[in-house]
């Protein structure tokens, strides 16, 4: 996964939770099979069309 903003701890642990029980229920996917990694970055990091960067 890829964020622009950096989360709390306390966020991070509630996204992680929010989804492996989301995913479970919904498309039966078991929690311990469900591994995330966020990398965090800014606007200047992206382009979304023809080779500009983003500047919000």
């Amino acid at each position: 996964m890829t964020a622009g903003n950096p989360r709390s701890t306390e966020q991070k642990r509630r996204f992680y939770r929010a989804l492996s029980e989301g995913l479970s229920a919904k498309v039966g996917i078991s929690p311990e099979d469900v591994m995330v990694t966020i990398q965090f970055n800014q606007a200047e990091d992206w382009s979304f069309s023809r080779g500009e960067q983003f500047c919000p």
